[in-house]
Parts: structure tokens; C-alpha cells; sequence
């Protein structure tokens, strides 16, 4: 079982780390506003067209 959590902790500990960088986090906040616009955009013309 050592053979399989060790990766998974490994893991864990990159993206607890990446999380815990400010500017990954915002970087990641707004690729998500971005996504969030082109979606609204998306609907808007879907809804006018």
C-alpha cells in the first residue's frame, strides 16, 4: 500500500503548495472570470441569435 499513497502524497503536497502561492491563485481567479465572460457571451448570443 506505501507503493501507492506515496505518489498520491506527493501529490498533495505540489498543489497544497501551488495553492498557497498568491500568484497562482490569482492567475487561476481570473482564467476563471475569464471562462465565466466568454460563457455569458456564449449565452447572450445564443439567446439574441
Amino acid at each position: 500500500m506505501s507503493a501507492l499513497t506515496r505518489p498520491i502524497r506527493s501529490v498533495l503536497g505540489a498543489l497544497r503548495q501551488a495553492l498557497s502561492n498568491e500568484g497562482i491563485r490569482r492567475l487561476e481567479l481570473s482564467c476563471a472570470l475569464g471562462v465565466a465572460a466568454d460563457t455569458g457571451l456564449l449565452v447572450v448570443l445564443l439567446v439574441a441569435v
